[in-house]
């Protein structure tokens, strides 16, 4: 009996200051101009993705957003398709305390994209363009060749040569022709030593020059339709200031020489050689006796947009290319060579569409470098210097490695595997070296040998590059590979391949090693140089239900009416709502008359329209003293709109709701109630969970589901359209009048258009008292609550910060700090 007194006398103290019918006015600005009080943004999520191969593109590319760097399933908030032609857009309502959220785009191949996007108070749009590729996705920017055009041919001729001659010299300004038709031949030379003398030879016939011939500043011109026999050796000298080139083969020319081509410049004399190939060039020569083109003193120049090879044409070709003293080639077209020689800083640069193919390929280590765009293919290669690789460099006979040979990288060169290239060896060997591989580049061998100093591998782009290492690795002491880097060594874990013991603390965390096929991980699209030796094949596509939304990320594969679910605030979590009872009196300020926990998950189609939503809640407490009865009204669409709602919780009688198959009638948009009265969830209707001497009671979930007649735009049914709210009554005459919702939000059709104390309301928001402050808040996260009669400024201490910076600062003010004295916990 003492107990039962004690108790009555507590709950009487309660009951006389709980929720007083007079104003309590907490500390805000006075200002009718506030804010809404949402502790969440809007913001437009739009998502273009890239084409993929025919057979995939019609597929749907899966979006997901994540609160969480984990990109966990159960940080998840909002999914959806996106596709070439038809963009993810999307009103993506988000906690104004979040500064970061996490993109990730599955496509039907499985590869996956993650983005990281930043929000700031003036972010309005989260986008993410795949179309705007990575460098890799870019492909190989490759310059265009820059060739010397030759300019206008004369129309008329100093000589004209039809016929043959003992000895010709060519002398002066002057022009001689062969003309077309014409066949002749003799011996013929320049010695054109004078400062202004200058000859050029158009050839449009047939010329067989008997014997050597030594050009000096003077041109030969080989027109299209022309030939040009010289049955010795070629030799250009320094030439006069108008810098043309020595010879110009036109597309369409033909020189043939036997056996060799000095390609020179006489230091005595002023000027630089050059020569351009658009037609053929023919060297001959043979296993026994090479033809040879040499390229020395004064910086010589070849540009060669035609062919170069042997009479030979078989194989690389019996020419041998000696390329020194800082000459250039300029290549974009096919050079076949038995050997290649690069020496004092000398280099070659090999355009797109040049293809260079040579025997032996030789590179000397002062500052001698190839740079390649496009094709070259060695049967050894020997690099001491630099090489930079956009295309494709292969060493060796990869498929027949017993009748192959090496490529060696010695002495601190470096080879640099620039993004989407190809280097491909059976042998490879480095001493003091280093391979830098770009984002998407591939390193292809078969066996990687170390000469005594080490090398290393490593790539710091921000993409993963691939390592296939076919049958062995020697890494050793000295020797490491770094950065993002996948290894794919088929021979991984066999003797002298143990990950463990042999390669252990050799490579950097960042790489990954793989053995198997199908353990790959880094996808490289095929180009025209890579052989798509990096490309993982996707999996058939499995669409059971054949909705264009591949099975691994369809919610429910067999039914073709859905395909994806987004979440609020996200796949696990709930949010909070708080209700102050005393509308339009502000009332104690203590925010816990009703505190009731949600999540929201919406179901949609492949067309990203909404199916179906479904409203869970939790009553966690009741901190009034009146009769509370709660709902929801969908504000933007009919109620013709609703197919169905089915609910876990069916109310107890008519006032002040009432429901005919789930919605409340009388009512043009849809309103789904909850309870009528928390008697139905709990024992008692009052004083529920928010004094610590009470009693404890635990608090169920229930929830209902709005099944659409057609399905709707997101947008319609977002958070921002679901209007909760709390309609407060007498328990012994329960009428349908006084409705409490957030600010911002209308009442339903059924609540009175009369209001008390209309002088302490906003003229602006019924909904807003006159300085400022709300009756119901929603927050997107689960939080304590107070207790009874306590303020919820106090437990807070952010909030009066918060809110008198009108929502711009501590949006998290819910989190942290918090006076744990003021949240309820119950006294067990």
């Amino acid at each position: 009996m003492k107990q039962r007194i004690i108790w009555s006398i507590l709950l009487f103290s309660l009951l006389a200051t709980s929720c007083l019918e007079k104003p309590y006015t907490p500390v805000v600005p006075v200002d009718e101009n506030f804010f809404d009080w949402k502790t969440v943004s809007t913001l437009n999520l739009d998502v273009k993705v890239d084409a993929m191969s025919e057979s995939l593109n019609n597929y749907c590319r899966t979006v997901n957003v994540y609160s969480s760097p984990l990109f966990d399933k159960g940080s998840l908030m909002v999914s959806g398709a996106s596709l070439p032609d038809k963009p993810f857009e999307y009103k993506l309502i988000l906690p104004t305390s979040l500064n970061k959220v996490y993109v990730e785009i599955v496509y039907p191949d499985g590869v996956i994209k993650q983005y990281v996007q930043n929000i700031s108070a003036e972010t309005s749009v989260i986008s993410v363009d795949t179309r705007v590729s990575t460098k890799a996705d870019e492909g190989i920017q490759t310059p265009e060749i820059d060739v010397p055009e030759w300019g206008p041919v004369p129309t008329s001729f100093d000589v004209t040569i039809n016929r043959d001659f003992g000895w010709m010299s060519l002398s002066g300004n002057k022009t001689y022709y062969v003309p077309a038709g014409a066949d002749v031949s003799g011996p013929l030379s320049c010695s054109n030593y004078g400062w202004n003398t200058y000859a050029v030879l158009y050839i449009a016939g047939k010329l067989t020059i008997e014997g050597d011939a030594s050009m000096v500043r003077s041109s030969i011109v080989v027109l299209d339709g022309g030939e040009l026999i010289i049955e010795g050796t070629l030799s250009t000298y320094g030439y006069a200031p108008s810098s043309r080139p020595a010879l110009y083969v036109m597309e369409g020319g033909k020189v043939s020489i036997v056996p060799s081509f000095n390609f020179s410049y006489d230091i005595d004399l002023e000027g630089s050689n050059s020569m351009v190939n658009k037609g053929e060039i023919i060297v001959a020569g043979s296993r026994i006796s090479y033809g040879a083109i040499n390229m020395s003193n004064g910086s010589p120049v070849l540009y060669n947009t035609g062919t170069i090879r042997s009479n030979d044409d078989s194989g690389y070709g019996d020419i041998v290319f000696s390329v020194n003293n800082s000459a250039s080639i300029y290549n974009d077209g096919i050079i076949k060579a038995s050997e290649i020689d690069l020496s004092n800083y000398s280099s070659i640069t090999n355009y797109a569409n040049g293809n260079i193919l040579v025997d032996e390929y030789y590179q000397g280590n002062r500052t001698n470098l190839i740079t390649n765009y496009g094709k070259v293919d060695a049967g050894y290669m020997e690099i001491h210097g630099t090489v930079d690789n956009y295309g494709y460099v292969g060493v060796g006979d990869v498929e027949d490695p017993a009748s192959s040979t090496d490529l060696y990288l010695l002495d601190n060169s470096t080879f640099y595997n620039h993004d989407g290239s190809l280097l491909q060896a059976d042998v490879a060997t480095l001493k003091n070296s280093t391979i830098n591989m770009g984002e998407g580049s591939i390193v292809s061998l078969n066996t990687l040998k170390v000469n005594s100093s080490g090398y290393l591998i490593k790539n710091n782009d921000d993409a993963y590059s691939l390592l296939i290492i076919n049958e062995s690795l020697s890494l050793q002491r000295g020797c490491a590979i770094n950065g993002d880097v996948e290894v794919w060594h088929k021979n991984l874990g066999s003797s002298g391949n143990d990950l463990e013991k042999d390669y252990k603390n050799k490579y950097s965390e960042e790489v990954i090693w793989v053995k198997n096929l199908e353990e790959r991980v880094t996808n490289i699209p095929a180009n025209e140089y890579n052989k798509g030796l990096g490309e993982i094949t996707p999996p058939a596509p499995v669409d059971a239900d054949g909705d264009g939304v591949m099975s691994d990320t369809d919610i429910d594969d067999n039914d073709p009416t859905i395909a994806y679910r987004s979440y609020f605030p996200n796949n696990t979590e709930y949010g909070t709502i708080l209700v102050e009872d005393l509308w339009p009196y502000t009332g104690d300020y203590d925010m816990n008359d009703a505190v009731c926990d949600y999540h929201i998950e919406w179901t949609s189609n492949a067309q990203n329209q909404l199916v179906y939503m479904e409203y869970f809640w939790k009553l966690r407490a009741v901190g009034s003293t009146k009769k509370i009865a709660m709902a929801v009204q969908l504000d933007s669409i009919p109620v013709s709109s609703v197919s169905s709602v089915t609910s876990t919780h069916t109310i107890v009688g008519d006032l002040p709701l009432s429901a005919v198959n789930g919605l409340e009638s009388g009512q043009a948009f849809p309103v789904i109630p909850l309870f009528n009265d928390p008697n139905e969830l709990f024992p008692v209707s009052t004083l529920i969970n928010t004094t610590p001497d009470y009693p404890l009671y635990p608090v169920n979930t229930n929830s209902f589901k709005v099944v659409f007649t057609e399905p709707v735009n997101p947008s319609y049914v977002s958070l921002n359209r679901i209007n909760p709210f709390i309609v407060v009554t007498d328990f012994d005459n329960p009428t349908r009048n006084w409705e409490i919702h957030m600010p911002g939000f209308k009442r339903t059709a059924r609540a009175s258009a009369v209001l008390n104390n209309p002088n302490g309301l906003s003229q602006a928001d019924p909904y807003l008292s006159n300085t400022g402050m709300m009756w119901m808040i929603r927050l997107p996260k689960s939080i304590g609550y107070t207790i009874e009669t306590y303020n919820i400024e106090n437990a807070y201490t952010h909030y009066r910060l918060w809110y008198e910076s009108k929502g711009q600062n501590y949006t998290d003010w819910y989190i942290s700090p918090i006076d744990e004295t003021q949240i309820y916990h119950h006294n067990d």
